[in-house]
């Protein structure tokens, strides 16, 4: 065939005779093991205690590219620039904080450093207490850990504290004037930590699975395998609900540019009517997209569901859930 090379070693035998000995390589192989070689290289930084994180994550972000694995990618540049919002950040980057207070009263009486308890209080200042989540870049958690404190720390804003006065109580007429929840070095390891995790977990699947760029574009395997590998994790998975059952085929057709038919669609996932609103926003934003390749927003909200997924809030487990939005995005935008 003419996309055949033969590639020839010739060798003395020790008769003085010569040998050749050839081998077949084909129109991808060269591109097969540049692949494999970056998947290679990607899990033996990830075990070297001394490699950059950051520097890890943009090898990954030349694979996710040679994957044509879009989600994978904006993963990445989160991951790398940070999140814009808590609410954009997945679950690993959440927790439960401590809350500390300032205290003053009569006659420049005050106490710091104080315990705020969180039971008493009311939405939304509780929520805002009890669950941190740090969006910023990997590069600058590891700075917070060089830092001289080791750790971070997050004030609470005038409004939550002033709130809060009449729940947190202390005796000698003393109001709270300053808090703040305090982040110990552990946690941002355990998150660090935890994102390495979630990239070998990935890279090693794609391995098992020979996720290559020569399998995905001769049909091999589909996108899809890739997909469900990057969202099962990097967003975490449990056991998948209704296994066999066709998604698609229980939540209403979704017609062609018609925004109402494709929120009401997604509702039937049980997504809440607040997630519904951001992806409304998402797509007002990105009109247009390719099939299966949609815009920077679309796919951020997608990797959040699939979190939502993995927590068990959602009707169906990560695969299908995130096969199901797709599946109704494709039909809006008209594949």
């Amino acid at each position: 065939m003419w996309w055949v090379t033969k590639a020839v070693k010739i060798r003395t035998t020790k008769f003085g005779a010569v040998e050749s000995q050839s081998s077949n390589t084909g129109p991808f192989d060269h591109k097969t093991s540049d692949t494999m070689q970056l998947i290679d290289e990607i899990i033996r930084d990830l075990v070297d205690e001394n490699a950059n994180l950051p520097n890890i994550l943009r090898k990954g972000k030349i694979l996710a590219n040679e994957l044509r694995l879009k989600e994978f990618r904006n993963w990445i540049e989160f991951e790398l620039d940070g999140y814009p919002s808590m609410d954009d950040a997945p679950s690993y980057r959440s927790f439960k904080p401590e809350n500390y207070g300032t205290f003053t009263g009569p006659r420049g009486s005050s106490a710091k450093n104080v315990i705020l308890p969180t039971f008493g209080l009311e939405e939304p200042v509780k929520s805002f207490a009890e669950q941190l989540t740090l969006t910023e870049g990997v590069a600058a958690l590891t700075e917070m850990l060089s830092s001289e404190s080791g750790g971070y720390s997050r004030p609470w804003p005038q409004e939550p504290i002033f709130l809060a006065r009449d729940k947190i109580n202390m005796s000698g007429d003393m109001i709270l004037v300053e808090a703040h929840q305090p982040v110990s070095p552990n946690v941002i390891s355990g998150i660090l930590d935890s994102i390495k995790n979630k990239l070998m977990d990935f890279v090693l699947d794609l391995k098992d699975k020979d996720v290559t760029t020569e399998t995905l574009r001769n049909g091999t395997l589909k996108r899809e395998v890739a997909l469900n590998s990057f969202n099962t994790h990097i967003y975490g998975n449990q056991n998948v609900v209704a296994t066999g059952v066709n998604v698609h085929q229980e939540i209403t057709p979704v017609e062609q540019g018609d925004i109402q038919s494709l929120l009401n669609a997604l509702r039937e996932l049980n997504l809440a009517d607040e997630d519904l609103r951001e992806l409304h926003t998402a797509v007002a934003s990105e009109p247009t997209a390719e099939k299966d390749s949609f815009g920077s927003k679309v796919n951020a909200w997608i990797g959040k569901m699939a979190g939502k997924a993995a927590s068990g809030t959602l009707k169906y487990g990560v695969d299908q859930t995130t096969i199901a939005i797709m599946q109704a995005l494709n039909s809006y935008y008209g594949y």
